[in-house]
Parts: C-alpha cells; sequence; structure tokens
C-alpha cells in the first residue's frame, strides 16, 4: 500500500480528496485478489461505496475529480507515460494502470517502473 501512496502523491493526487482514499480501495481490492476481472461500474464501485459508506456515484464522481485534478494540476507527463494516453483517462483505465504498474513494480525490484 506504501507503492500505491507514493505513487499518487507522485501523481499530485493529495489526501484531502474522497477519490484518492477510493482509489486506494479499488488498489487494495485488486491487489487482495478480490477482483481479478472486475467491471468498474457494477462490480468495484458498489464494493468501494460498501466500504466508506457512500454510493457508487459518489465514488465515481469522486475517482473522476482526482483524475481531472492529476490531469489539469498534476503530474501529467507520469499520468500519460502510466495509461498511455494522449486525453484524460477515463476511471477504468486509471484505476487499471495504476495496478499494473504496482503489479509489474512489485514483481522487479520493488521501485515504480516509471520515474517521470
Amino acid at each position: 500500500m506504501a507503492d500505491a501512496v507514493r505513487l499518487l502523491m507522485r501523481l499530485g493526487i493529495t489526501a484531502n480528496y474522497k477519490g484518492y482514499w477510493y482509489i486506494l480501495t479499488s488498489l487494495d481490492l485488486i491487489n487482495l485478489g478480490q477482483m481479478r476481472s472486475f467491471r468498474v461500474t457494477k462490480d468495484l464501485y458498489p464494493k468501494i461505496a460498501q466500504r466508506h459508506d457512500a454510493s457508487p456515484q459518489n465514488v465515481e464522481r469522486a475517482i473522476r475529480t482526482v483524475i481531472g485534478v492529476c490531469w489539469d494540476w498534476g503530474n501529467r507527463e507520469l499520468l500519460c507515460s502510466l495509461c498511455s494516453c494522449s486525453q484524460r483517462p477515463t476511471n477504468a483505465t486509471f484505476i487499471a494502470s495504476l495496478a499494473a504498474s504496482l503489479y509489474l513494480s512489485s514483481q522487479d525490484d520493488g521501485d515504480i517502473p516509471l520515474s517521470v
């Protein structure tokens, strides 16, 4: 989880956004193997919402907000290298890219692979 926190901080996403906590929860669910194959809207958002006493719609909006913050004011170069995008990524692309990056870093030497 510490790697996920470091990665979010490098992206410019801070803990004062609810979406920050929702993203950490989503990465935790994926990391624990509870969500090996998931549909974001039908599976992931309801589980996050249940853990945080929120609605799935609020979870989706909060995650979309922090992606926008990262895109507008954060480390866009790192975001684009993680998501292989030239435009703002969708929630599903963002979460999947973070999970894949963290998985790959855990398989290598423990460092987050992209050093932008």
